[in-house]
């Protein structure tokens, strides 16, 4: 549905509402020379509810949220379901680029976030 163009160790964000109690809640991401993705930390104000499905070091914030740091998950993908613009509204942002997915894909969406290596060459070409 949509490229993004980063590079090794570009970090990037999956931000969205958290379905319990409707406080943003961000998913921290690294792009990984290999071409795999590592989940680095959770940032929220969400309280938890289930505790979550990752382990990592818990850190109240100053300014009243939290994070869940050094998670650092290698996965291949992120695969989620994409929730509607009152419930979720996820957002992507990588850099000062922020790409609302639902000006992508309809809500209830199955997506999938995966790196993929082009060659240099390829990207020269790109636009022809």
């Amino acid at each position: 549905l949509v490229s993004v163009e980063a590079g090794t160790g570009v970090r990037f964000s999956l931000q969205f509402l958290h379905s319990y109690d409707r406080a943003l809640f961000q998913e921290h991401y690294r792009l990984e020379e290999s071409g795999g993705i590592i989940l680095s930390h959770m940032r929220f104000k969400s309280c938890l509810n289930g505790q979550g499905f990752e382990m990592g070091t818990y850190r109240p914030l100053p300014d009243g949220s939290a994070e869940l740091a050094d998670i650092n998950r290698a996965m291949k993908e992120i695969t989620f379901r994409l929730g509607s613009a009152d419930l979720a509204d996820h957002t992507l942002v990588v850099g000062e680029r922020r790409l609302r997915l639902l000006d992508h894909a309809e809500a209830g969406d199955l997506l999938c976030i995966r790196s993929a290596i082009r060659p240099r060459w390829r990207l020269l070409w790109s636009d022809v």
